[in-house]
C-alpha cells in the first residue's frame, strides 16, 4: 500500500553555500536558522543536515521501510513537513506553520488535538511551495546517515555519539563546521562493527565513541577550520606541534584553553600527557606530547 515516505528539510542557514564558504562559518551563523526557533544542538544538526539523516534512520526503524523508500527534499518554506505516497500515486501531506509548539502540544495531548498552539495556515498568503533535491556534496551528513542505516547493527549508536561530541565542540568553538562530518565519518571507520549489540553493549559503544571523539579533535585555526593532514605529522614519543588542537597519527591530543593545560594523549600501550606552556600573545602555542614508558 505505501510506496514511499517523503521528509522535507529547510536547508538550514547555509543553503546554497559551497564547502569553501562553509569552512569559515561560525557558531553564530549556524544558529541563525531562517524558519525554526529551536535549541542549539538541533539547530546545528539542521545546518549540517544531520538531523534529516537521523529522521531517515528513525523512519526506517519506526515504519519498517527500506532506506530507499524514504526520500528527502529541500523545502525552503518549511510548510510541508512530511508526506506519504501510496501505490496508486496518491500523496497525503502534513502541512503547518513552522512552529515547534505544534508537535510539542500534540505529544502532550495525543490522541486529542487542541486549539491554540499556532496560528492557522494561510496558503494564499504563502503563495507557492518549492522543492528540490538536497546538496549531498556540500552537506554529506545526510548520506552518512543513510550509509549507517544500510549497514545496520551498531552504526546508529556510533554516528549519534560522535555527532553529540562534535556539535558540542563546535558550539564551544573548538572545531570548525566541516569537522563535524569528518569526526562522525572517522568514528564509523574506527569503531569495530557489531551486528546485533545488546542494550548494554550499545551503552558501552556510545561511551567508547564519545571518548574517542573527544580525544580526536582536529586542528582548528581561527580563520577557517581545517584538519591537519596526517601525512604532515611524524608520530613518535615526543612531538612538538604549533597548533591549538592536534589530530595526530599515533598520538591524539586535545589541549584545552589556558596558560598551562594537560590533556590525555592516546597511544597504544602507553600513558601520556600533553602540556601547553605559556606563550606570547602573538605566538602560536606549542603543544608538547611526551609518552610515559
Amino acid at each position: 500500500m505505501l510506496k514511499k515516505l517523503i521528509l522535507t528539510a529547510s536547508g538550514g542557514p547555509f543553503f546554497g553555500k559551497t564547502r569553501a564558504e562553509l569552512a569559515h562559518v561560525t557558531k553564530a551563523d549556524a544558529l541563525r536558522h531562517p524558519n525554526w526557533s529551536m535549541g542549539k544542538k538541533i539547530t546545528v544538526d539542521s545546518a549540517t543536515m544531520m538531523n534529516k539523516g537521523f529522521e531517515v534512520m528513525e523512519a526506517v526503524w519506526l515504519f519498517g521501510l527500506a532506506p530507499e523508500q524514504v526520500e528527502v527534499l529541500v523545502h525552503r518554506e518549511s510548510i510541508l513537513h512530511s508526506a506519504v505516497e501510496f501505490r496508486d500515486g496518491c500523496v497525503m501531506a502534513q502541512l503547518s506553520e513552522p512552529d515547534m509548539r505544534l508537535p510539542i502540544q500534540l505529544a502532550l495531548t495525543w490522541p486529542q488535538r487542541q486549539e491554540g498552539a499556532i496560528k492557522p495556515l494561510d496558503l494564499t498568503a504563502i503563495g507557492s511551495l518549492t522543492f528540490q533535491k538536497p546538496d549531498r556534496e556540500n552537506f554529506p551528513c545526510l548520506s552518512l546517515c543513510e550509509q549507517a542505516i544500510r549497514q545496520g547493527g551498531d552504526r546508529g549508536a556510533v554516528i549519534n555519539g560522535a555527532n553529540e561530541v562534535a556539535v558540542a565542540l563546535f558550539l564551544e568553538g573548538k572545531i570548525g563546521f566541516l569537522d563535524i562530518y569528518e569526526m562522525c565519518a572517522q568514528a564509523l571507520r574506527d569503531q569495530p562493527f557489531r551486528e546485533n549489540p545488546t542494550i548494554q553493549e550499545i551503552l558501552e559503544i556510545d561511551a567508547q565513541v564519545r571518548r574517542s571523539a573527544a580525544a580526536s579533535v582536529p586542528v582548528a585555526s581561527r580563520h577557517g577550520h581545517t584538519a591537519l593532514p596526517r601525512s604532515a605529522i611524524k608520530p613518535g614519543p615526543v612531538v612538538f606541534i604549533q597548533a591549538k588542537r592536534v589530530w595526530l597519527s599515533g598520538h591524539r591530543t586535545a589541549a584545552a584553553p589556558g596558560n598551562r593545560t594537560k590533556a590525555r594523549c592516546v597511544h597504544p600501550g602507553k600513558e601520556s600527557t600533553a602540556v601547553r606552556p605559556p606563550v606570547q600573545r602573538d605566538a602560536a602555542p606549542v603543544l608538547r606530547c611526551r609518552a610515559r614508558q
